[in-house]
């Protein structure tokens, strides 16, 4: 194999020596297995159920406010254009 040219299956083999390739993906069962080790204080650390929660409320808030605002706001660009017309002789 001169200048990293060769084979598909001299490929795999060199690359199998140098520890890459599928060999090196974790098996699932170990994984789980590493994980069921872990403390219950380090499973608790994690409490983010109360503030998505809150910000959840927050967000419809600000929304209602917008949809508020976004009437008001209707209306009152109605009126200016109503005047407006008046102004110009167009209505």
């Amino acid at each position: 194999m001169v200048g990293g040219k060769g084979t598909p299956e001299e490929c795999l083999e060199v690359g199998r020596r140098r520890g890459l390739g599928r060999d090196r993906r974790e098996d699932p069962a170990k994984k789980a297995a590493k994980g069921a080790g872990k403390t219950s204080a380090q499973k608790q650390a994690t409490p983010v159920a109360a503030p998505v929660l809150d910000d959840i409320t927050d967000l419809l808030q600000l929304e209602d406010e917008n949809a508020r605002l976004r009437k008001t706001l209707a209306e009152k660009l109605r009126a200016e254009n109503a005047d407006l017309r008046k102004r110009l002789g167009l209505a």
